[in-house]
Parts: structure tokens; C-alpha cells; sequence
């Protein structure tokens, strides 16, 4: 029996459409989209916090979608073929096998969980 493949794209669609809410949902003044084009979607958390600017983004690979996430110049990465992006309200969440692997969001300091690096 073959194993089941895993999405290796991440519609662009859905990602920014989640950006874009986040933009009002958030607690930051600074939350905006910064780059959507054929390459790339980049989207800043905030970036007027004690722990510096937040960043996600979404790479288009050629074979594989990769999610970024960068905070104080420090990366942390997850190709799309091994983990699943579930999006909540003001959370994106990054899973392996239906366990949470990292999250980053929008909200309250205490909601918005521990950004991944």
C-alpha cells in the first residue's frame, strides 16, 4: 500500500486572505503584508515588540512550498511535504502527524503562543 502524499503546495490564496484579516485582527498598528507576488508571500506579525519584528512567509518552490518564519534574524523553516499549516482565527499553526510543531499569531501576548525560534 502506497503512503498518502502530503500537499506540497499551500494555497496562496488562503495564506494571504489569513494575512490580510490578521491586519485588523491584530494588537500590532505595524501588521501588514509586505511582499504577494509569483514567488513569494511575506506578511509581517508585528514589528514594535520587545522581542523584535516578526515575520512569515510563504515561499512558492518548484517543487515544494516552503513556510518561513523570521524573528530578530533568526529562521526557522518547514517544507510543505513533511507538515500541515492549519490556520485559526489569529493563529497560524504548523503540524507533523496532527501535533502542533510551532505556532505564531496575532493576539495577546499570552494567545498568541510561542513564536517558533
Amino acid at each position: 500500500m502506497e503512503a498518502q502524499q502530503r500537499p506540497r503546495r499551500l494555497d496562496t490564496d488562503e495564506f494571504v486572505n489569513w494575512c490580510e484579516e490578521q491586519i485588523d485582527n491584530s494588537q500590532s498598528t505595524t501588521a501588514r503584508v509586505i511582499v504577494n507576488n509569483d514567488e513569494m508571500a511575506k506578511f509581517r506579525i508585528r514589528e514594535d515588540s520587545d522581542r523584535g519584528a516578526e515575520d512569515i512567509t510563504l515561499i512558492k518552490g518548484k517543487n515544494t512550498d516552503t513556510i518561513r518564519f523570521e524573528r530578530n534574524g533568526n529562521t526557522r523553516q518547514f517544507h510543505l511535504h513533511r507538515r500541515d499549516i492549519d490556520f485559526g482565527e489569529k493563529t497560524l499553526m504548523v503540524k507533523s502527524d496532527g501535533m502542533e510543531v510551532c505556532r505564531a499569531g496575532t493576539g495577546t501576548r499570552n494567545k498568541r503562543g510561542p513564536f517558533p525560534v
